[in-house]
């Protein structure tokens, strides 16, 4: 029964406001191609089907990166409607509505079908902090026949969605190219269910279980008659007892290997969803731990710098012998100081002057007031008077200069007038001037370079700390201020501990291994050595044992039927998924002669699982995480399943940029694929690879795909381009 969707329709989605009838895609019974730049809102999109099939919506996780899936709360609604409907239109307590309303067709036969309407809406209120969730709303219409109004009706939401795409189909048949954590599972129960959904193949998993559990009653039948068995001897009872409780040891330890195995896929699937979060997270944590240490290093060199600039400030203060340079510099300390001399010599002379007024006119005063500063010495005097001669100017002594020199000058230089207590206190204070300019001077040059190299020192610290401060700075403008949250940590804590657990899970199935052959070998000595009369056994322990070997034969070629059938299967969904990869990548030299491999595998307890890879040439398996064999072999999958289902069952194939890292002529190998192929009754591909952000239209593989599907008449070609002038999405057919 083919389901076709016939529109799609949004409410405040999109970063515009606008009612239902004004977001609304209608699609063909075909191919249908949504294309559109970045941003534009095939996001959006893909997200209200997500909402409508499966009640969640995917969104990224801040600081961590990747996608996660979630339902819609309070939490993360304002994430999912329209950003300027929150931030700018909507006042306080104003109620606004997220809605997805979906129509469907479901073929019933080539004269009858039933159309739904499903409409799933969130009713919100604006509150000072956030959107307020008032209602959740889920209605189902059935669409007339005849007047096509809608009818509501009691169908069960869950039930009627389902009908597009069951759950078990939903990672096949609704794709998120780039988030490769949610797409087509290619191991695991999901991919074995959705196998054995399509082809039937578990069918013969009910018939193995039928035989194991019938081999396993007529094994306990056989068992209790042996033991009331009277033609049994003691000897070979008690070999049964103990045979039995081995095999039920080993029952038990089976189960222990089978519990390590599961415990080795989960911790695995966690490993693997976690991978990309936890290199992140990790990186992140570096990078934190990196800042942190330049943000001590800023912290110490500061604390450097605060103990050196007290250490300088103590060197100051505490020295025991006071040194001028401390306070003032060199040459402030020697012009005070020689003020001071002078301004002592000038009080000296005044005071002189003035005792000695008697002897001296005012002519007399003015000159030796000026001889006074150059202090000429007593004996210098002596020397001229002595030899008559001036030795100024080089001439004899004058009669009037030799008594002005002998009577005048050498009294008054001498210091031969009388006693005076103020002459004698200048005289102190002329000296100890004297005495202080040469202290300083003494000193100085020893204290001056000790006082350089501690300011030296201080500058080379602060130096260094601005060099701290602008290396931050760099890392900052690069990197970030590299914030962590809880989900960071949960990211790192999550796969590290998915790896301790898968280490401690497989040390412990390698230990009941070890114990499984143990007990084997315990039971095979048993059996070596037993020995039985088998001519007087009961007929009822005749008729068991011919019952226990026709359960062992009927079980054994049970099981080797399964193990033909499962492994011809997998040989014929490689071949069928490997021509649909090949198809995809036949412009590929290099992948175009890739192949795809179905491995089957068992565990303790028969039970099978597929895993499938893609093998080079070379039979290497292509591990390219984020490659385009990674999302195009999904889609293979899908293919080859559908090839060999009897039952065409006609689902919609969904896929959000499923083509995102292939090269122009594999994407136009894709489309060209999906037009021909009538396995799928419905596509509908959303995608920015064929548009042009610089042009704003169609590039060059979009124009070869638009003129690919031009003549076909069940196909639909749609762009979303976003009007920046009326702050809209607009909605184009081109066809």
């Amino acid at each position: 029964m083919p389901i076709t969707i016939n529109k799609i329709e949004l409410q405040n989605w999109f970063n515009y406001k606008g009612d239902y009838a004004k977001n609304t895609f209608e699609f063909k019974e075909g191919l249908n191609i949504l294309v559109g730049d970045n941003n534009a809102g095939k996001t959006k999109l893909h997200n209200a089907f997500r909402f409508i099939l499966k009640g969640e919506v995917l969104l990224e996780r801040e600081k961590v990166g990747g996608y996660v899936e979630q339902k819609i709360d309070e939490n993360n609604i304002s994430k999912v409607l329209n950003k300027s409907l929150v931030n700018r239109d909507l006042k306080l307590n104003d109620m606004t509505t997220l809605g997805v309303k979906l129509t469907f067709t479901e073929k019933i036969d080539d004269y009858d079908s039933s159309t739904f309407l499903v409409t799933k809406e969130i009713k919100c209120r604006k509150d000072a902090q956030n959107m307020v969730i008032k209602e959740y709303v889920n209605t189902i219409h059935r669409i007339d026949p005849r007047t096509k109004a809608p009818r509501k009706t009691d169908d069960e939401f869950e039930k009627i969605t389902a009908k597009i795409i069951p759950n078990n189909f939903l990672s096949f048949f609704f794709v998120e190219g780039e988030q490769l954590g949610l797409m087509t599972p290619l191991e695991g129960d999901k991919l074995k269910d959705t196998i054995n959904s399509i082809v039937n193949i578990g069918t013969i998993d009910d018939i193995e279980n039928f035989s194991s559990d019938f081999l396993r009653e007529a094994n306990q039948r056989q068992y209790s008659i042996e033991m009331s068995e009277v033609s049994l001897s003691q000897k070979v009872k008690d070999d049964l007892k103990k045979k039995e409780n081995l095999r039920a040891l080993l029952d038990d330890n089976t189960g222990y290997i089978y519990d390590c195995d599961e415990k080795i896929q989960n911790n695995e699937l966690i490993r693997d969803n976690f991978k990309t979060a936890f290199e992140s997270s990790k990186q992140n944590k570096a990078l934190k731990s990196q800042l942190d240490s330049i943000l001590g290093k800023i912290n110490t060199a500061e604390a450097v710098i605060n103990t050196t600039v007290n250490k300088y400030i103590a060197a100051y203060m505490n020295q025991t012998t006071f040194s001028i340079c401390k306070l003032i510099n060199e040459d402030g300390v020697r012009k005070n100081i020689d003020e001071y001399i002078e301004n002592v010599k000038s009080f000296i002379f005044e005071r002189r002057t003035e005792l000695d007024s008697k002897k001296l006119n005012k002519h007399e005063t003015e000159m030796i007031h000026l001889l006074e500063k150059s202090q000429p010495k007593p004996e210098i005097l002596d020397k001229m008077i002595s030899q008559d001669w001036c030795f100024v100017c080089d001439n004899k002594l004058s009669a009037h200069s030799r008594d002005f020199i002998g009577n005048k000058l050498l009294p008054f230089f001498r210091g031969t007038l009388e006693d005076d207590i103020e002459l004698t206190k200048l005289d102190n204070i002329g000296q100890m001037f004297n005495s202080l300019n040469l202290s300083s001077q003494m000193y100085y040059g020893i204290d001056i370079e000790y006082f350089d190299d501690e300011e030296a020192g201080v500058i080379e610290k602060i130096n260094h700390k601005l060099e701290l401060e602008s290396e931050k700075n760099e890392f900052i403008n690069k990197h970030g201020t590299v914030q962590r949250d809880d989900e960071e940590d949960v990211s790192l804590v999550t796969y590290e501990r998915a790896l301790r657990e898968l280490d401690k899970a497989a040390r412990e199935k390698e230990r009941f291994i070890g114990e499984e052959k143990r007990l084997n070998s315990e039971i095979a000595e048993i059996e070596k050595n037993e020995k039985r009369d088998t001519k007087n056994v009961s007929p009822k322990l005749t008729q068991i044992n011919s019952v226990v070997s026709f359960a062992k034969l009927l079980n054994e070629t049970i099981v080797n039927a399964k193990d033909n059938e499962y492994s011809e299967f997998a040989d014929r969904l490689g071949e069928k998924a490997t021509r649909r990869y090949q198809e995809f990548m036949v412009n590929n030299t290099v992948a175009k002669k890739n192949h795809i491999r179905v491995q089957i595998k068992k565990d303790k307890k028969n039970k099978y699982d597929f895993k499938i890879d893609v093998l080079n040439k070379f039979n290497e398996i292509q591990e390219q995480p984020g490659g385009a064999d990674q999302s195009l072999r999904r889609v293979a999958v899908v293919f080859g399943l559908l090839d060999m289902a009897e039952n065409k069952r006609g689902y919609p194939f969904i896929a959000d940029a499923p083509i995102s890292k292939l090269s122009p002529d594999t994407k136009t190998a894709f489309f060209k694929s999906l037009l021909n192929y009538q396995g799928l009754s419905q596509c509908m591909i959303l995608n920015m690879d064929l548009w042009s952000a610089e042009k704003q239209g169609l590039n060059d593989i979009g124009d070869e795909v638009f003129k690919l599907i031009g003549t076909d008449i069940k196909s639909r070609f749609i762009t979303i381009q976003h009007n920046v002038q009326n702050n809209c999405v607009d909605i184009n057919y081109l066809k």
